[in-house]
């Protein structure tokens, strides 16, 4: 995968504007303002079809915490393990677009 770092919620809300990003990878605590779920709500409601997994060491989010899609993933996790999420969640994104 080609990654796009981003600095906070903002520049990342930035760059989905300007490029085409297939999947974000988001921490809870974000820093300078909007924190990593405030990303993921602005997604679900901007850009739907782009999958978001959520992580975090320091809290625990349920399903329902979460909007549209987007998935948890507590820390420490394998970074194998987000790639093949990633992997899955970008063909079920292309399946709906398609369809």
């Amino acid at each position: 995968y080609d990654v796009i770092e981003a600095g906070n919620a903002l520049e990342a809300v930035a760059i989905l504007g300007q490029r085409r990003i297939d999947a974000v990878v988001t921490d809870v605590d974000m820093p300078g303002g909007p924190s990593g779920l405030d990303l993921a709500r602005m997604i679900s409601s901007i850009h739907g079809n782009v999958p978001v997994i959520i992580t975090s060491g320091g809290h625990r989010l349920r399903a329902e915490d979460l909007p549209g899609d987007a998935v948890f993933v507590p820390k420490p996790y394998r970074m194998d393990a987000i790639a093949a999420m990633v992997g899955e969640m970008t063909d079920r994104s292309n399946l709906r677009m398609a369809g």
